[in-house]
């Protein structure tokens, strides 16, 4: 009897405001071109065990509309789109590009899967979750092989085990009807508070500030925020193009920020 198919790892990347706002009216928040070219660098750079691998990008179809067509696909990363109801015509998606539409996200990691196995044309490396909020949301919370809370995950789905979040500190973008479901203890948000609370001052928008998603902080410890050293190691290095250092709070626009690298906690 063969053994089932190992689980994909799938990292979920997003930039978000201190209470997990993702969007507004269908559009980023923000526009922040060291942070785009953060989520550039960290999405294209293959691990060091496989420097000729192709990172595979994988987002729902609000998201790959959402990106100016002169940046469609991404390059020099595998583009998957989810759509349960467009075409590739209807989307401009062309699978010469090495861009390929499914209309679930099983279709996709099963595609995923048979790329990473035959190797073919190119070795895939990592797979990052790109959005939108209903893909984070499934990734974060059902219970369909993406990123249960108890760890386990049927044979052969994937395996969410590490989110990468850019964390908005300052202003609060209260604007945000869009989030991210709550993935930290309510100690683990506390922590975060004062750094939250340094990036807010001076922001007199304090009834806006305090509005945020339903959800409530997780009751047990499920993600482990990664050190500054693991996210260069994960990054591959200290220097990025465009940016001097990725430690630290990043200060753009107006807009002050910081890289964080979140692990799954082994149960």
């Amino acid at each position: 009897m063969s053994s089932p198919p190992s689980r994909l790892p799938l990292t979920l990347i997003v930039a978000a405001s201190p209470k997990n706002g993702i969007g507004t009216n269908g559009t980023l928040p923000w526009r922040l071109p060291r942070e785009m070219a953060y989520f550039k660098h960290v999405t294209s750079f293959a691990s060091s065990s496989d420097k000729t691998g192709k990172n595979a990008v994988v987002m729902g179809r609000n998201t790959w509309e959402s990106i100016p067509t002169r940046f469609r696909p991404l390059a020099g990363r595998v583009n998957v789109v989810i759509s349960r109801s467009a075409s590739a015509d209807e989307l401009g998606i062309d699978a010469t590009q090495d861009t390929h539409l499914f209309s679930n996200p099983t279709e996709a990691l099963t595609y995923l899967r048979t790329r990473q196995t035959t190797q073919s044309p190119t070795p895939l490396s990592r797979i990052f979750l790109i959005g939108g909020a209903q893909l984070y949301a499934q990734a974060l919370q059902e219970d369909n092989g993406v990123g249960k809370t108890d760890g386990k995950a049927p044979d052969g789905g994937w395996n969410l085990d590490r989110l990468l979040v850019t964390r908005i500190l300052k202003p609060a973008y209260a604007q945000c009807d869009v989030f991210l479901p709550e993935f930290r203890t309510a100690e683990q948000i506390s922590s975060e508070a004062q750094e939250e609370a340094a990036g807010n001052a001076g922001d007199d928008d304090t009834e806006s500030a305090a509005k945020g998603g339903e959800d409530k902080p997780l009751d047990r410890l499920v993600w482990q925020r990664s050190s500054p050293d693991e996210l260069e190691e994960f990054a591959g290095g200290a220097q990025i193009p465009g940016l001097d250092s990725i430690r630290g709070v990043q200060e753009e626009k107006g807009t002050s920020y910081e890289f964080q690298m979140w692990t799954r906690v082994r149960q």
